[in-house]
C-alpha cells in the first residue's frame, strides 16, 4: 500500500474485480480506455454506479466544480462533455464575484429570513444582495 487517509487506500497493482466488493460506486480513471470499459461492464454487473473519466457515455453521474462559501455553494457541470470548460468556469467564478460581500448579505439574509412578512419584501432582500455584482441585477 503506497497511500493511504482515513477514506482512501491507494494500491499500485493491476485492477481486479474483488477491487469493487464493497462498494455502490466507482470511479474507472485509468490511462487505459479498454480497462476502464472493462471496470464499467463489472461495476454495473453489480448494481453499482459508475464514473469513466473522460467518457461521458460510460458514466451514470458526473462530478461538479464547485465554489463552497457557506452558506453558499454554486455548481458547474458541462454533464461531463467538458470538464475543463466546468473548471475554467468555476475558477472565472471564484475570482470575478464579491465573496466577501455576497456571504455577509446572505447571512444577514439567513438571520433575518423569518422575520420577513412577504415574498415581494423577500425578493427585494435578495435583489439588494445580488446588486453587489450588477450582472446580477435584473433591469425593471
Amino acid at each position: 500500500m503506497a497511500f493511504v487517509t482515513p477514506w482512501i487506500e491507494l494500491f499500485e497493482r493491476d485492477f481486479q474485480e474483488e477491487d469493487l466488493e464493497g462498494f455502490h460506486m466507482v470511479l474507472a480513471a485509468t490511462d487505459d480506455a479498454d480497462l476502464n470499459r472493462r471496470i464499467a461492464f463489472l461495476a454495473r454487473g453489480k448494481g453499482m454506479w459508475v464514473n469513466v473519466a473522460n467518457d461521458r457515455g460510460l458514466s451514470d453521474f458526473f462530478f461538479l466544480a464547485t465554489v463552497e462559501r457557506p452558506p453558499l455553494s454554486i455548481g458547474v457541470s458541462s454533464s461531463g462533455t467538458l470538464p475543463a470548460f466546468s473548471s475554467a468556469l468555476k475558477e472565472a467564478l471564484e475570482s470575478t464575484l464579491p465573496w466577501d460581500e455576497l456571504v455577509r448579505e446572505l447571512h444577514l439574509l439567513v438571520m433575518q429570513r423569518g422575520k420577513i412578512p412577504s415574498s415581494e419584501m423577500r425578493k427585494r432582500c435578495l435583489n439588494r444582495i445580488l446588486s453587489v455584482w450588477p450582472k446580477f441585477t435584473k433591469d425593471k
